[in-house]
C-alpha cells in the first residue's frame, strides 16, 4: 500500500522552500531539477509461509528553479569622446540555481549638445574583457548555474546533484561569490550524471550518479577552492560590449549621453521577460565637438612661399600667374571630422595652370597614401580628387570646380575621416587672362 501521506508532507516541504527563498538572489541551497527521491520497504513474513516478503514504494519531488537577477560589473571602458564610438566590456554573472535565459537591452538617453535621434546603442557578446573582435549584436544570452554539495579541493573539484548541470561548457568562466567578492575560475571539464529513479514493473532502482566539474584558475593554474562552501552558487560568467555612439550638435561645446545596461530574466522562457532586472552602473559619456578651419592665400608665381597672404599688394597683371594655397586644419583635443570635403571654385578671368594642383598631407594616419604630396594626375589611396581631371591637358578650366575628397577612407565620391591636429594643404595656380 502507497504511503500518500508521505507524498503530501514531501511536496509541501518542496514549496515551502521555494516560497521563503529571497526574490533578489539566489539563496536556495539545491540546485534546480534535483530530484528529492525517497524509497520505502516493508518486510513481512505471511503467517503461511517462512519466506520473508517485502512491499516497497517510492516518492519523488524535482526541486523548483528560483530566479535571481544577474549580477553586472563593467570592466573596462573605451574612451570614445573624440572617435564617437564608446565601449564598454561588462561581466554578468549568473546566480540562480539553474540555468537561465537573460534578455539584454539598452537604451541610451541623451543630454545637452547631442543631435536629435542620434545616439544608439548595440550588446555584443565577447570572449574577454580584452576582446576587440567585432560580434554580432545580440538581445539575449543563457548563463548556466547550479548549488555546490561537495567539494574536494584536492582535485579541484566540484559536486552537484545528479542530472542538474545545464548551460555549462568546457573551458567557460565561472564565478563564485564568497562573502559578496566574486572568485573567478575556468571549467576544465564537467560530467554530467543522473538523477536516482526507480521501475516499478521490475522493482530496479537506479541509483543517483552525481554531477562533477573540476575548475582551474584563469590562465591555467591549480584552482584553491577552500574558500567556497557547500551550498554556494557557481554561476557561468559572459563579457558583453556595449558600443555607444553619438553626434555633437554643438560648434565647440561637449555632449553628453547616459548609457545604461538592463538585464531581465525571461520568467516564461518565451523571450517576454517578466522576470527579475539586473542593471550596470549608468555610464556618462562626453562626445567632443568637431570643428574644422580653412584658410586660403595668394601670391604671384615669382615671389617667394613666405609671400603668401590674403591678397596680392600691388595686383596681378594680364599674364600673371597666381598661386593659391588652401590649408584645412582639424582643430586638436576635439572629436574626428568625417565626410571632409573640400570645393574650391577656379575665379573668373583666369585660367588653370595645369598639373599644378597638389595635396599635401600633415599628421595623417599611415593607412593614407605613403606618398605626403601627390599631384591630381597620379591618384593613389585614399588621397583623390573626385570630381576635377587634372589630366595636364590644354584646355579651358575657366568656371570650373576643383572637388577634393580628405582623410583616411576617402573615395571619389565622398570625404573621409580626418583626426584632431590633421592638416591638409593644397596648392594650385591659374593665370590672369
Amino acid at each position: 500500500m502507497k504511503n500518500n501521506n508521505l507524498k503530501t508532507k514531501l511536496t509541501t516541504a518542496a514549496a515551502i522552500v521555494a516560497m521563503t527563498v529571497g526574490v533578489n538572489q539566489a539563496f536556495a541551497n539545491t540546485s534546480a531539477k534535483t530530484t528529492i527521491f525517497n524509497k520505502v520497504d516493508v518486510t513481512y513474513t505471511s503467517v503461511n509461509s517462512s519466506t520473508p516478503k517485502t512491499a516497497t514504494d517510492v516518492v519523488s519531488v524535482d526541486v523548483a528553479f528560483v530566479d535571481a537577477a544577474a549580477i553586472l560589473t563593467p570592466s573596462e571602458l573605451t574612451d570614445g569622446s573624440l572617435s564617437g564610438l564608446y565601449q564598454t566590456i561588462y561581466t554578468i554573472d549568473a546566480q540562480a540555481n539553474g540555468s537561465s535565459d537573460y534578455l539584454l537591452s539598452s537604451t541610451p538617453v541623451e543630454g545637452i549638445n547631442i543631435e536629435a535621434n542620434s545616439a544608439s546603442s548595440s550588446l555584443h557578446l565577447v570572449t574577454s574583457a580584452t576582446d576587440a573582435v567585432t560580434a554580432a549584436p545580440v538581445t539575449g544570452v543563457t548563463l548556466g548555474s547550479a548549488v555546490i554539495v561537495d567539494i574536494n579541493d584536492t582535485t579541484d573539484t566540484l559536486t552537484f546533484p545528479g542530472g542538474t548541470l545545464e548551460g555549462f561548457a568546457d573551458d567557460d568562466t565561472v564565478v563564485v561569490y564568497v562573502s559578496g567578492t566574486a572568485t573567478v575560475f575556468e571549467v576544465v571539464s564537467f560530467v554530467v550524471g543522473n538523477a536516482p529513479s526507480y521501475n516499478a514493473g521490475t522493482e530496479v532502482l537506479t541509483a543517483e550518479i552525481q554531477d562533477t566539474m573540476v575548475l582551474r584558475t584563469v590562465g591555467g593554474g591549480a584552482a584553491d577552492l577552500s574558500t567556497l562552501s557547500v551550498g554556494d552558487v557557481i554561476g557561468e560568467r559572459k563579457f558583453l560590449r556595449l558600443d555607444t555612439t553619438a553626434i555633437n550638435s554643438h560648434d565647440t561645446d561637449d555632449g553628453i549621453v547616459t548609457a545604461d545596461l538592463n538585464v531581465e530574466t525571461d520568467e516564461a522562457g518565451d523571450g517576454s521577460g517578466g522576470g527579475l532586472t539586473g542593471t550596470g552602473a549608468d555610464q556618462t559619456l562626453t562626445y567632443k565637438a568637431s570643428s574644422v578651419t580653412v584658410d586660403k592665400l595668394v601670391k604671384l608665381s615669382t615671389e617667394p612661399d613666405t609671400s603668401y597672404a590674403i591678397t596680392v599688394a600691388d595686383g596681378a597683371s594680364p599674364g600673371n600667374t597666381l598661386d593659391y594655397k588652401v590649408t584645412v586644419s582639424v582643430t586638436a583635443g576635439l572629436a574626428e571630422s568625417s565626410a571632409v570635403t573640400v570645393t574650391d571654385i577656379l575665379p573668373l578671368y583666369t585660367k588653370y595652370v595645369p598639373l599644378s594642383l597638389a595635396v599635401n598631407y600633415t599628421n595623417t594616419p599611415d593607412t593614407l597614401d605613403a606618398d605626403a604630396t601627390n599631384t591630381l594626375d597620379v591618384v593613389s589611396g585614399t588621397q583623390v580628387e573626385g570630381e576635377y581631371d587634372d589630366n595636364g591637358t590644354a584646355s579651358d578650366y575657366t568656371d570650373d570646380t576643383i572637388v577634393i575628397h580628405l582623410g583616411n577612407g576617402a573615395t571619389t565620391s565622398a570625404g573621409g575621416v580626418m583626426k584632431g591636429s590633421d592638416v591638409v594643404t593644397i596648392t594650385y595656380s591659374v593665370t590672369v587672362d
